[in-house]
């Protein structure tokens, strides 16, 4: 946040006003909520068994898994397990039968 202040040129409180005006939430708000979007995305997505939830959370930048699946939960309704669940299945790929 100081690095933007700096580079705005404006203070801590005015950056955290200005922000709050336009985007509705706090900075760390924001940011966890596209970090939530960037884990829910990456569930959605996972092609592999290794590709779990802690796995994915903590590529997200989530360290404290309780206190993500809590915020998980609020912001999506369900739990990162239960998006997990609802994943594409994959095409396994060309069948030959030769």
């Amino acid at each position: 946040m100081e690095d933007l202040c700096h580079y705005t040129g404006v203070s801590l409180r005015t950056l955290q006003r200005s922000f709050v005006e336009y985007f509705q939430a706090s900075p760390s708000e924001f940011i966890r909520a596209r970090r939530l979007n960037a884990v829910r995305q990456g569930l959605l997505a996972a092609a592999s068994p290794h590709h779990t939830v802690t796995h994915i959370a903590n590529n997200s930048g989530f360290t404290h898994l309780g206190r993500f699946s809590v915020n998980y939960r609020k912001h999506f309704g369900e739990s990162p397990r239960e998006t997990l669940a609802k994943r594409a299945p994959r095409w396994p790929g060309p069948v030959w039968t030769g």
